[in-house]
């Protein structure tokens, strides 16, 4: 019987399998959205009944998660903030 390959400690975490399907989109959990987007998790929580914000997928029985394109998307579509409306004072 051979001994198994030893497995580096930065490498621990990741699994390489040969010929495994590579998925199309990556998936971000809820605090992970929150921070791409500048806001905290309740917002999130808020804008998912009330604003037109992604809706995600339920890939458990108490695990939600967004596809990356999709909140990059609707981030991309959202109005810019206008240099007229900033408050920039020089002091």
């Amino acid at each position: 019987m051979s001994k198994p390959d030893l497995i580096e400690p930065a490498q621990s975490k990741r699994v390489q399998v040969e010929n495994a399907p590579i998925a199309p989109f990556q998936l971000y959990r809820l605090p992970e959205v929150a921070r791409l987007v500048g806001v905290s998790n309740r917002t999130i929580e808020r804008w998912m009944i009330t604003e037109n914000f992604p809706k995600p997928y339920k890939i458990g029985p108490s695990a939600i998660r967004w596809r990356r394109d999709e909140i990059h998307h609707w981030i991309n579509s959202r109005p810019k903030k206008s240099q007229k409306n900033s408050m920039n004072f020089a002091i």
